[in-house]
């Protein structure tokens, strides 16, 4: 029959045709994947990291240029004179204090030729003292007044300046110190944090690289895990009804084997010998057939 299956004389085992012809056309399924899969691990690198760890090396490299140029005392110098620099130039320069002395020098004249002199004239006239040496000499004593003023007001400002000036100067260079400190710290915390992201980035890069390839190779073995369920399914009724010549099989197999052998062998006895029907031979050779089995 074609859903029969068993040994052949000469020890071949043969299955039902709808099996072998099943398993020869996975056969030829399975010979064309085989050949046509590409290999997942082709041109499969490791990620490069030199990229970042140049990044890596760069930005130490800032930080230490940063750290190996500082000097305190030159640095120190170096920002006292640039702030000196800066507010003589804008805030306290000869030109703005000229300016302003010019302008109080302005105040104090327009004072003493429009309230002090004519006060002082008018007083001489009344004492009829215009054309003596007192009006001469009270006149000249007003101007040296009034330039003493002045130049009071410009030494007071130019004395004032000076105090300012030296502790903004003062303030300015403390301020470009921290200001140092703070360009110290931030390239510190900066290589820090680009070294730990590169970092991350490497080891994230190399997971993706790794996990890349072993999804690919799943990809390129999924349709051989698929047959081997089909080929399990295939391989199940070897062991009910097939026996290889020459092994050993199992103890089930042996029974259903023998039972299978023994029923065969009691139909052909039950064929010849008179008074034993087929069907009563076949049962009792099964039933012998299988006891062998277990032995």
């Amino acid at each position: 029959m074609g859903g029969s299956s068993g040994g052949s004389s000469a020890g071949q085992i043969s299955y039902p045709a709808y099996m072998e012809t099943k398993h020869t056309a996975w056969l030829d399924e399975i010979d064309t994947l085989i050949t046509a899969v590409s290999n997942p691990f082709t041109g499969a690198t490791a990620y490069d990291p030199d990229a970042d760890l140049a990044a890596n090396t760069a930005q130490v490299a800032v930080f230490n240029d940063v750290v190996v140029a500082l000097d305190p005392n030159s640095d120190w110098s170096s920002f006292w004179t640039i702030a000196q620099t800066k507010l003589e130039t804008d805030v306290f320069s000869d030109t703005l204090i000229a300016a302003k002395v010019a302008a109080y020098t302005a105040t104090i004249l327009a004072r003493y030729t429009q309230d002090i002199l004519p006060i002082f004239q008018r007083g001489m006239q009344t004492v009829r003292a215009v054309m003596t040496s007192a009006f001469t000499i009270g006149e000249a004593l007003l101007t040296a007044d009034a330039q003493r003023d002045v130049d009071k007001f410009e030494a007071d400002l130019k004395r004032d300046n000076e105090k300012i000036k030296n502790t903004l100067i003062s303030t300015s260079t403390d301020s470009m110190l921290a200001s140092l400190a703070q360009e110290v710290t931030a390239n510190q915390n900066l290589a820090a944090t680009t070294i730990e992201a590169n970092r991350i980035k490497i080891v994230a890069k190399h997971e993706e690289n790794e996990t890349n390839i072993v999804i690919e190779e799943k990809e390129e073995l999924w349709d051989f895990e698929l047959y081997a369920f089909g080929g399990n399914m295939l391989a199940a009724i070897s062991g009910a009804a097939s026996v290889t010549s020459g092994k050993k099989v199992s103890t089930g197999q042996s029974v259903l084997g023998g039972a299978m052998s023994g029923a065969a062998m009691g139909a052909q006895l039950g064929s010849v010998v008179p008074g034993i029907g087929t069907a009563v031979g076949a049962v009792g050779g099964a039933i012998l057939g299988g006891l062998g089995g277990l032995l």
